[in-house]
C-alpha cells in the first residue's frame, strides 16, 4: 500500500441541528428537518480494511476467552480501488475468522453493525457469501441501512415501498425487518427508529421478555446520556435524566404508533398478514434529547449498550 503523510488523515464530523438551514444562490434551499451530522474522513488504511496479524493468528484463544464479537467497518472499504474480486476476499478473510471463533467458542454471539453504504457492489457480496452459512447471530441498524439490506438480499419492492414512507409506515418497517430477520437466520435484530428502539429475538431465545425490555431501556438511557453530555463513559446520573423528562409528554409518536400497531398484531391472528410464529417483538421509547451535544455514533451506542446489558444477564442465567 502506497504510504501516505497521516498529517493528512482526517476524519471530520459536521453535527448539524433541527432547523439548521443552507442557501446556494436562488435556487438551493434546504433546511434540516432533525438532528444529524455529517462525516467526511480520508483514511487510506481504514479503507483497505487490513485485519492485525495478530488477531488473525490468536482468533481461536481470544474467543475462548470472549463472549461477544462485533464487526463493523465494512462500509469504510474501499471498493473503486479493490474492484469485486478485491472485496470477495476481503469479506472471506473474515468470514473464515468467524467460523475458527465460533468452533472455538460455540456460544460466541457474533453481532454484526451495519453503516449506510451505497455501495451495491459491497452489500450484494456481503450477503452472498453470508448465506452460505450462519456466521452471525445479531445484527443492528437503523431504518436507512434496513432497506440497503433489503436490497440486498433481493426484496427490492419491499425496500422501495418502505423508501417511499421510511419515517410513517411502520407496518412495512416491521415487515422489512422481519423478513431480514428469516433470510439471514438471524437469533435477534435491534432497529434503532427515530423515537423508538425495536428488538426482534427468535422464539426459543435464552433472555426471558422481561430483561430485555430492561436491556433496551438500558440502551435508551446511555444513548440519552450520550446525546446530552457527548460521552458514554464515566459515571452515568441516569436520575438526573429521568427526572428532567416528563414521559407523557415527551413519548415518541413513532413509540405510540409502533406500540399499537404490535398490540394489534399480538392481538389478532394473521392482522395485515404479519407472521410472528419465529419471533418476538418488543419495543421501547427513545428519550428525545433537545439540542444534543453529539449525535455521532448514537447507533453503535444504543446497540452496544443492550448487547452488554444482555451479556450480564446471561452471564447471571447460565
Amino acid at each position: 500500500m502506497k504510504d501516505f503523510d497521516e498529517s493528512l488523515y482526517f476524519h471530520i464530523i459536521s453535527e448539524v441541528h433541527k432547523g439548521d438551514t443552507l442557501k446556494l444562490g436562488e435556487k438551493l434551499y434546504w433546511k434540516c428537518p432533525r438532528d444529524n451530522r455529517f462525516i467526511a474522513t480520508f483514511d487510506p488504511p481504514n479503507a483497505e480494511l487490513e485485519i492485525l496479524e495478530a488477531f488473525q493468528r490468536d482468533i481461536e484463544v481470544l474467543a475462548e476467552k470472549s463472549d461477544l464479537l462485533i464487526l463493523s467497518g465494512f462500509h469504510m472499504l474501499n471498493v473503486k480501488k479493490l474492484g469485486k474480486e478485491g472485496v470477495n476476499q476481503k469479506i472471506i478473510k473474515t468470514l473464515e475468522l468467524i467460523t475458527r471463533a465460533k468452533k472455538a467458542n460455540p456460544n460466541l454471539l457474533v453481532h454484526l453493525e451495519l453503516a449506510s453504504t451505497k455501495n451495491r457492489l459491497l452489500l450484494d457480496r456481503l450477503y452472498y457469501y453470508s448465506s452460505k452459512d450462519t456466521y452471525w447471530n445479531s445484527l443492528g441498524c437503523n431504518e436507512r441501512e434496513l432497506v440497503e439490506l433489503l436490497e440486498a438480499i433481493k426484496q427490492k419492492r419491499l425496500a422501495n415501498e418502505i423508501k417511499a414512507d421510511m419515517f410513517t409506515n411502520y407496518e412495512l418497517i416491521i415487515k422489512g425487518a422481519l423478513k431480514v430477520c428469516e433470510k439471514l437466520k438471524l437469533e435477534r435484530l435491534h432497529l434503532h427508529l427515530f423515537g423508538c428502539y425495536l428488538l426482534f429475538v427468535s422464539k426459543d431465545y435464552p433472555i426471558p421478555e422481561v430483561l430485555l425490555f430492561k436491556t433496551l431501556c438500558f440502551a435508551s438511557l446511555i444513548a440519552a446520556h450520550k446525546a446530552i453530555t457527548g460521552k458514554a463513559k464515566g459515571v452515568f446520573k441516569f436520575k438526573e435524566i429521568i427526572d428532567t423528562i416528563d414521559i407523557d409528554a415527551t413519548l415518541p409518536k413513532a413509540f405510540k404508533k409502533v406500540n399499537n400497531l404490535l398490540k394489534k398484531i399480538e392481538t389478532y391472528v394473521s392482522y395485515k398478514d404479519f407472521d410472528l410464529n419465529e419471533y418476538t417483538i418488543l419495543a421501547v421509547p427513545t428519550i428525545i434529547v433537545q439540542d444534543p451535544i453529539q449525535t455521532v455514533g448514537l447507533g453503535d451506542t444504543i446497540s452496544a449498550a443492550a448487547l452488554i446489558a444482555e451479556l450480564t444477564y446471561r452471564q447471571l442465567l447460565f
